[in-house]
């Protein structure tokens, strides 16, 4: 319970700037540089996104699929990622807003949230 409780403090030292709503790319940045987002598929896997410092994402999802990549922030506030098989490796670009530890991903019509978590808990990527 104590590794749960640090967890919850550092998520919460790096996410004390920024506050509920839209975020700007430094903020982007220091919620997900080096840190894990986990959230359910479609058809209700879940699944662990980590974002590497160095840009690359790596994806496992709870049935065994895995996917890498890159992500980065653009000069007009928008996440952006290149996955190697998701999308055929298309280009996507979104804002990002948070609530809680919460971080909802939005382009158009479409959302994702996701729950932010510090470090990489599940050790991506685990090789195979």
């Amino acid at each position: 319970m104590g590794g749960a409780t640090s967890s919850y403090a550092t998520l919460a030292a790096t996410l004390a700037g920024c506050g509920d709503g839209a975020l700007d790319g430094a903020e982007m940045r220091a919620a997900l540089s080096g840190n894990s987002a986990q959230g359910l598929t479609a058809d209700q896997q879940p699944y662990t996104v980590f974002f590497a410092p160095s840009g690359m994402i790596h994806m496992e999802v709870a049935n065994g699929y895995v996917d890498r990549g890159r992500w980065w922030i653009t000069a007009n506030d928008q996440y952006c990622r290149s996955w190697s098989r998701i999308d055929g490796g298309q280009e996507a670009c979104f804002a990002v807003s948070r609530a809680g530890d919460e971080l909802t991903f939005a382009r158009g019509e479409s959302r994702l949230v996701v729950t932010l978590v510090t470090g990489n808990p599940e050790q991506l990527p685990k090789i195979r």
